[in-house]
């Protein structure tokens, strides 16, 4: 989320989706509430106002893990929820053996599944910069898509893949704790229920899977980057990653760099827990994961509980 948003800033190079262009797709739909946009700047934006207050008011809470609004850069894979494929249906139905295909995309998808829906993916995208009247590169942030890496080489064969890495101390709580707050208020299970074992096997693909597979992808295609040191220096980070993928920087981005390293370092965490109201010890997850401990020098010591900018 850090990233994406930080490069969602550079609006001259990419474009994206807000929540709002995910939840209406078709470009009758974006066009007409863009014009409905604009009456409302004109009359003060009443009606912009009004929803960020009920958003403040209603996700005050999940904001804490992951800041959502009609008007935020959001993750595009939702957009699979039109037809009815978008992998987080498994927090809302959980039943494990219907939709686990979903977690093997790559090789559990029916091939007519699978070009049902990247196809669709990929229109959707087109509609979007036909919306945006862009021309450059499309910017998108989708962390079931780890589970996809094959089908996007497929379907997009000239896209370049930002790969981020955390400390699993800090991921696997985050996910548990994200996963939990959507079920306590959909099905009201207890924290300790054993579907967090479907999120802790998730979470132990979505780290082992795509490292396998971009390993046998052309070496220009990727990068892998670190949050903490995209958390300790996300301009340094952020330029080396436009100039190996041949982005320009413009001097206005580079302000904004400037501008988001001086919030990062004033960032104060809101959001703090421990493993202990988790079903899965920190032991477990460092002998499960320790090849990521080892090639990526992460800390294996007692979570941290800081920098959750989820």
């Amino acid at each position: 989320t850090l990233i994406h948003r930080i490069m969602a800033k550079d609006e001259e190079q990419f474009f994206f989706f807000r929540t709002w262009e995910i939840l209406f797709p078709a470009i009758v739909q974006k066009k007409v509430l863009s014009f409905a946009g604009r009456i409302d700047r004109l009359i003060g934006s009443i009606f912009r106002r009004g929803i960020k207050r009920f958003e403040f008011r209603r996700f005050h809470n999940f904001n804490k893990m992951h800041q959502i609004g009609l008007f935020q850069p959001e993750e595009d894979d939702k957009l699979l929820m039109h037809i009815f494929s978008f992998q987080g249906l498994m927090w809302f139905f959980p039943f494990v053996e219907e939709l686990n295909w979903l977690n093997y995309f790559d090789k559990l998808a029916k091939p007519e599944d699978r070009k049902r829906i990247m196809t669709f993916y990929k229109n959707c995208i087109k509609r979007q910069a036909y919306f945006k009247g862009h021309k450059s590169h499309f910017l998108s942030k989708n962390p079931f898509f780890s589970l996809k890496v094959d089908s996007l080489y497929e379907y997009f064969p000239d896209c370049k893949i930002i790969y981020m890495v955390r400390n699993p101390l800090d991921v696997v709580p985050s996910m548990i704790n994200m996963a939990h707050q959507i079920w306590h208020s959909t099905i009201n299970i207890e924290a300790d229920h054993p579907l967090q074992d479907l999120v802790y096997e998730k979470a132990k693909l979505i780290y082992n899977y795509p490292l396998a597979r971009l390993e046998q992808a052309p070496p220009d295609s990727y990068v892998t980057i670190s949050y903490e040191d995209l958390v300790r220096q996300p301009g340094r980070v952020i330029q080396a990653t436009y100039q190996r993928f041949g982005f320009e920087i413009t001097p206005e981005f580079l302000q904004v760099l400037r501008e988001e390293e001086d919030k990062i370092k004033s960032y104060k965490s809101r959001h703090v827990y421990s493993l202990d109201q988790f079903r899965f010890t920190r032991e477990q997850i460092v002998s499960d994961l320790r090849h990521i401990f080892e090639r990526f020098g992460f800390s294996a010591g007692q979570e941290k509980g800081a920098n959750r900018l989820l």
